[in-house]
């Protein structure tokens, strides 16, 4: 266990310094696009898409992965909106919410038909002998948890966006609304090509359709994007190569998918 949180520890610590670095350098850059710029693009699709599996799937405290949201979502606004001619930070709100929501949301749904992630060096949950944890807890400590991880939540993104400046019509557009799909599918096939147990072949002909859908929604979404084909092409195949690179962390300590068999 010391092992696996070592690891882990690293790889956040290692991610953070690979964030600044790759903001740093990108806020250097006097024009759009740019290849550091696509690199910190990927960075944050990527960061908001793991995040959102951990939100849906995690095992720890739910107010505390709810935190988590604004630890992902209030700095890279900030870090996206500050770069050459970059959306402001109420609009990098927006859709850094909306991703969340479009990824953990169904594996909530998943999650409680009986998708989990589990320990495979563990014998008892391998085996299904372990005592089934509760799903919902309703105690006072646990209700008033929940109320304060979103107070945290809504008080922060209200700093980082006023209520009165949120572009509400941007979650409407059918654009941003294609653009989701493709992140969707993506975060989902990388999370079980990575984590799977079983088919190998079906799961990367999974992630390769996934990447290609990722793309498509891409030049729908954004048909004009100022970089060309060449640049989204090169977004997707970066957000695919480091959410799988970081998913390939909590494989090698020993975490997996599986579906609970029965009550």
């Amino acid at each position: 266990m010391s092992q696996r949180r070592l690891l882990i520890g690293l790889l956040l610590l290692a991610t953070l310094l690979v964030d600044c670095a790759v903001v740093t350098a990108a806020f250097s850059q006097p024009h759009f696009p740019h290849a550091i710029l696509t690199v910190a693009w990927a960075l944050q699709l990527t960061h908001v898409s793991l995040m959102a599996i951990w939100l849906a799937l995690g095992k720890t405290s739910g107010p505390l992965r709810l935190m988590g949201v604004v630890v992902v979502v209030a700095p890279w606004s900030w870090a996206l909106a500050v770069l050459p001619d970059s959306p402001e930070p109420e609009q990098w709100a927006v859709l850094l919410m909306a991703q969340t929501i479009a990824v953990s949301v169904p594996l909530l749904g998943a999650r409680w038909l009986g998708l989990e992630l589990v320990d495979a060096s563990s014998a008892l949950e391998v085996d299904g002998s372990a005592t089934e944890p509760q799903r919902w807890r309703f105690s006072i400590a646990y209700l008033l948890g929940w109320m304060t991880a979103l107070a945290v939540m809504l008080g922060t993104l209200q700093y980082i966006a006023p209520f009165d400046s949120l572009p509400f019509g941007l979650v409407v557009r059918s654009s941003l609304l294609v653009f989701l799909v493709g992140r969707a599918a993506l975060a989902w096939a990388g999370l079980w090509t990575v984590l799977g147990t079983d088919r190998p072949t079906m799961r990367i002909i999974t992630l390769c359709a996934a990447g290609f859908a990722a793309l498509t929604t891409l030049w729908l979404a954004q048909p004009r994007f100022a970089g060309g084909f060449s640049y989204l092409l090169a977004l997707v195949f970066l957000e695919a190569a480091f959410l799988l690179g970081l998913l390939a962390v909590f494989r090698t300590v020993g975490y997996r998918l599986r579906v609970r068999r029965g009550e």
